[in-house]
């Protein structure tokens, strides 16, 4: 009794393994495949972008002082001529007081200088009468001499007298408008209408000068800024179509833009590895979606497409291999694995075009190298 089971055991196995060896040997070798299609292929490169504002500007103090006064937060809205923030003027003003105050002594140096005047006025006449008295010999030569030196001297003290009154003068009147102009910078003002942003400096504290305080940027005039690699300058030109593309947390937004300009020399810049690199500016003019928001220093992709085909037959790079002094694919034919030799031309990093001995509908082996894969093979092919 257990032999006759151990036969229908035994018998029972047999059938399965033969099953299953005759479902794969005809469900035939698993492959990825590629179902080609006329399509489009390009040649890109990526740089990072920034953007920045076209008008942008920053804000500094021509004189140093403890802020009195901080009239702006980051992201508020200002115009052209607003007091952004006052700087402490009091000593200042205190000064042109003293100085309002000499300006007004000098009247009485101006009185010195008419008195002066006159005098000379006066001894002028006298001469002038002792010259014709000394003619007639009404005069003697030592009269003459001594109404001559009153006249000589007459004119040296207006002289001194118009020197001193108006060289102080100028000076005051400089020291004034000098002072003045210290107490209207101590107010900082906005030079453009625009958007507070980079506030660096609050209220109470004290600035140097040329220090930072904040910027004034325009939203509406933004562009994007890269740096490409000099091998890529000569790729591009002004005018040239570029994709940008924002990195949202949901999908990434992408949009075009235009090259604007390409700077004329190269700058040293640090690549992320930490080389020194000989890159050029290129700045672009975005067209900004209405429904994203970008701020200056917001980073993006910026994508040039160098070179571009249309309506080609084109396959992964991979897919190749060299076969009979060319390069063949493997396809699928009736349900078989077949070597198909074919003529290549515009390539990518990625994709390369197949100009001749591939058809659109043809089902490519993505992986030539896949172990079992023989001319005749049976194959299972699936989609990618």
């Amino acid at each position: 009794m257990k032999r006759k089971w151990k036969i229908i055991l035994g018998a029972v196995i047999a059938l399965i393994i033969a099953g299953a060896f005759f479902t794969e040997s005809t469900k035939g070798l698993e492959v990825d495949v590629l179902t080609v299609s006329p399509d489009t292929i390009s040649k890109v490169f990526e740089e990072e972008g920034e953007v920045v504002s076209q008008v942008q500007r920053p804000i500094f103090p021509t004189y140093g002082g403890k802020i009195i006064s901080l009239n702006v937060e980051e992201g508020q809205q200002v115009h052209s001529a607003d007091v952004l923030a006052a700087l402490d003027s009091q000593e200042l003003e205190l000064q042109l007081e003293q100085l309002k105050a000499e300006k007004k002594l000098t009247y009485l140096g101006k009185l010195a200088a008419t008195q002066a005047k006159r005098q000379l006025d006066t001894a002028r006449t006298d001469y002038q009468r002792s010259q014709q008295l000394f003619a007639s010999g009404a005069l003697t030569k030592a009269e003459l001499e001594a109404a001559q030196s009153a006249f000589e001297a007459a004119e040296t003290n207006l002289a001194q007298q118009q020197q001193n009154y108006s060289g102080k003068a100028e000076s005051i009147a400089a020291q004034i408008d000098l002072l003045e102009h210290k107490i209207e910078q101590m107010n900082i003002k906005a030079p453009v209408d625009g958007i507070i942003a980079n506030l660096a400096v609050k209220e109470g504290e004290a600035v140097v000068p040329n220090a930072p305080m904040m910027i004034i940027f325009q939203k509406e005039n933004y562009q994007i800024e890269t740096y490409i690699l000099t091998e890529d300058v000569n790729r591009i030109s002004p005018g040239m179509q570029v994709d940008l593309v924002q990195d949202n947390q949901e999908d990434d937004v992408r949009f075009s833009g235009t090259v604007k300009t390409i700077a004329p020399a190269a700058v040293d810049k640090i690549s992320a590895l930490g080389l020194e690199e000989k890159r050029v500016k290129v700045t672009i003019a975005p067209k900004i979606p209405d429904t994203l928001s970008l701020r200056p220093g917001y980073s993006l992709d910026v994508i040039f497409t160098t070179a571009k085909q249309e309506g080609k037959l084109i396959v992964p790079k991979t897919t190749l291999f060299p076969y009979q002094d060319g390069k063949a694919l493997w396809l699928i034919k009736d349900g078989k694995a077949s070597i198909h030799q074919v003529k290549t031309g515009f390539e990518n990093d990625r994709n390369i075009v197949i100009e001749d001995g591939l058809a659109p509908g043809d089902n490519v082996i993505l992986n030539p190298q896949l172990k079992g894969l023989k001319e005749g093979q049976k194959i299972s092919g699936k989609n990618i």
